[in-house]
């Protein structure tokens, strides 16, 4: 039971993180941007392959996790500078 609620709390601290930084995107810059769980993804599969195949310490997978969709993500946001409104949804589920 206590492994499941573990677990249970896990999972809904991941998915607020994720939440929250979509409210970030669209509530307070106003910019729809589909493209943001593409790089949430990134991190987890990371996280994923460097923890458990690779058997890299979790401390070290999570830093890594952390700085993997960065190329990604700048090349994303050079590509999308002056592109806004429907196009740049257009663009974002391009990235998915």
């Amino acid at each position: 039971m206590t492994a499941y609620l573990i677990y249970l709390i896990t999972l809904i601290a991941i998915w607020v993180i994720i939440a929250l930084g979509f409210q970030i995107s669209v509530g307070g810059a106003g910019i729809l941007n589909i493209a943001y769980i593409s790089f949430v993804g990134i991190g987890a599969y990371t996280f994923a392959l460097s923890s458990a195949i690779f058997d890299v310490p979790i401390w070290l997978s999570f830093l890594v996790a952390l700085i993997s969709p960065l190329p990604i993500a700048l090349l994303f946001s050079y590509l999308t500078a002056r592109v806004r409104g429907d196009y740049l949804v257009a663009f974002s589920l391009w990235l998915l």
